[in-house]
């Protein structure tokens, strides 16, 4: 059975060795604060979100992943789907994500309503990152 929740410190050191973008103690910092959540199989993670807030004030999703074996079956979109309502729910009336400018992931983006606002580059990066934003409703 398939489970979304947020994520608890129990998942904490689970969650380290998945996500190699982010210190443990950042990880900590994010899943007490409520901004992961976790998709799971029989207790088993398989995927998650991690978001932060843009300039302290738009939600910021820094991450949606799955592991290989999981993807393409409409998980990510649950997922998202999950995340936007509660953003919304928050008040919040915009939220931001980027990606590579040569990765797939854009094209998902801009399906669930997604705009291009800009790019830029960063030195370790061999592409551009896509800068995109989407209004969801909400009053803040």
């Amino acid at each position: 059975m398939v489970e979304i929740r947020h994520a608890n410190i129990h998942d904490l050191d689970r969650l380290d060795e998945l996500d190699k973008h982010i210190t443990w103690d950042n990880m900590r910092k994010c899943i007490i604060d409520g901004r992961v959540s976790v998709v799971s199989i029989e207790k088993m993670i398989i995927g998650w979100l991690r978001y932060g807030l843009f300039y302290d004030m738009h939600p910021f999703l820094n991450l949606i992943y799955f592991l290989e074996r999981y993807r393409g079956m409409g998980l990510g979109t649950k997922l998202m789907d999950e995340w936007e309502i509660e953003m919304h729910k928050l008040g919040y009336n915009i939220i931001f994500t980027s990606t590579q400018s040569d990765e797939t992931a854009q094209h998902f983006y801009r399906k669930r309503g997604f705009t291009d606002l800009g790019e830029y580059a960063l030195p370790e990066q061999a592409a551009s990152e896509l800068l995109l934003m989407k209004k969801t409703g909400g009053s803040k």
